[in-house]
């Protein structure tokens, strides 16, 4: 079975620096059952919201992290399942992940 891949995305991230940063990156997500594919399409509009939402709260510093990505996967896997009212999303894998 194959992943969902979403559409590239680029989110301006919280900074305290005067200097704009950004993510730019690419989500494929696996799902539990295949048969869900459809119900990720419909979402797609709230997930690319909750990416820009969650990411853009976070620092450039705390993304560059291993702690950091996986805390970001956790968070957006955790509002696809709250749309979705149920557990729908096993695992975030990003195929691009570059801070500027």
């Amino acid at each position: 079975k194959s992943p969902v891949t979403m559409e590239e995305i680029v989110v301006n991230l919280y900074s305290q620096e005067r200097r704009l940063r950004f993510l730019s990156t690419q989500m494929n997500i696996d799902l539990f059952s295949e048969s869900d594919k459809g119900v990720i399409e419909d979402l797609k509009f709230f997930i690319n919201d909750a990416l820009i939402d969650i990411a853009g709260n976070t620092s450039p510093e705390d993304l560059n992290s291993i702690t950091g990505r996986i805390l970001l996967e956790t968070r957006i896997k955790k509002r696809i399942n709250l749309f979705a009212k149920r557990p729908l999303v096993k695992k975030i894998y990003f195929s691009k992940f570059i801070i500027q």
